[in-house]
């Protein structure tokens, strides 16, 4: 790695990649952004990455590497793990990345001060590590990701209940499974849970069923993230999941966001039930779905509600 630059050298660097950027063909701007990667610049080589993040260049995978090998050995040139974070967003991409990379990131804690309590800055990109170990060929991956699936840090939980999603085995998915059931404090993981379980829900009906169980829970948080979920999902057996509960609830919010979930299937089935229970419902519950529907006011299925 060069000298770290700084101050005005450091400005001039990344005038001169801005520039080099703005003027040069892919081929001939990945030297400069190798360059930049290779700095030893947390500043540097993040604006390299996320150059070559727009750009969808790739082909750099080793000077990735490098750059991120040097940033975890000597984290305060890259406060706040931005580059980190920048590089590890292209090397997901990139076929064939260095498990060791994978596993020295997904183990990565970096405090750092902040106005009160000293912060862990690293979590993000542990999550964002879990889904490269699953995508690599660690023999020991499902360890490591039960690792961070018990991470002090959501962001990092997240990342790994992500990642298990991923790879989709029958082991993986009841440890997703077995999360869901547990729980946890931050509802972002709870949603990540949610989604993970779905996809294979077509071949395991049960993981339907429970998240749709969710569906009524008491804190209207958790049932929202159920009912975007299994929006999200495009399965149309959540549909039925989804009207039943239209019909028992009670709560405005609550049916905004089942209105959405629904919506969302983007099923010419899901959009006729829909339609029919929107021209059933009364002049107020009609008023409170326009503005919940309003994206989808081009469906057309949904034409005559918003004429």
């Amino acid at each position: 790695m060069a000298k770290e630059p700084r101050g005005k050298r450091l400005e001039a660097a990344m005038e001169a990649l801005r520039a080099a950027a703005g003027s040069l063909a892919d081929t001939d701007l990945m030297p400069h952004l190798c360059e930049a990667l290779r700095s030893g610049s947390g500043h540097l080589a993040k604006q390299a990455a996320t150059i070559a993040q727009s750009r969808a260049i790739r082909g750099i995978r080793e000077d990735l590497e490098t750059a991120m090998t040097c940033f975890l050995r000597h984290p305060e040139n890259d406060r706040g793990c931005l580059a980190k974070e920048a590089i590890a967003r292209l090397l997901i991409e990139e076929l064939e990345t260095d498990d060791e990379v994978w596993l020295s990131a997904a183990r990565h804690v970096q405090m750092e001060a902040s106005f009160g309590p000293s912060i862990d800055t690293a979590a993000g990109l542990r999550g964002m590590a879990a889904i490269g170990i699953a995508a690599g060929h660690l023999p020991h991956k499902v360890n490591v990701l039960i690792d961070l699936l018990l991470d002090q840090e959501s962001a990092a939980r997240a990342g790994a209940v992500r990642a298990l999603g991923y790879l989709g085995t029958a082991e993986a998915l009841s440890l997703v499974r077995y999360k869901t059931l547990l729980g946890d404090a931050e509802i972002e993981v709870v949603g990540e849970c949610f989604r993970a379980l779905l996809p294979a829900a077509e071949d395991a009906p049960a993981n339907l069923a429970l998240v749709a169980g969710y569906l009524s829970h008491g804190a209207d948080a958790i049932a929202g993230e159920a009912a975007l979920a299994l929006g999200e999902s495009r399965n149309l057996r959540a549909l039925d999941f989804l009207m039943q509960a239209l019909d028992h609830t009670a709560s405005a919010e609550r049916r905004a966001t089942l209105l959405r979930a629904v919506a969302l299937l983007r099923r010419e089935e899901a959009f006729g039930r829909l339609a029919l229970w929107l021209n059933d419902a009364s002049p107020r519950v009609q008023a409170e779905a326009r503005a919940a529907l309003h994206v989808f006011r081009g469906e057309p299925a949904l034409t005559f509600f918003f004429a």
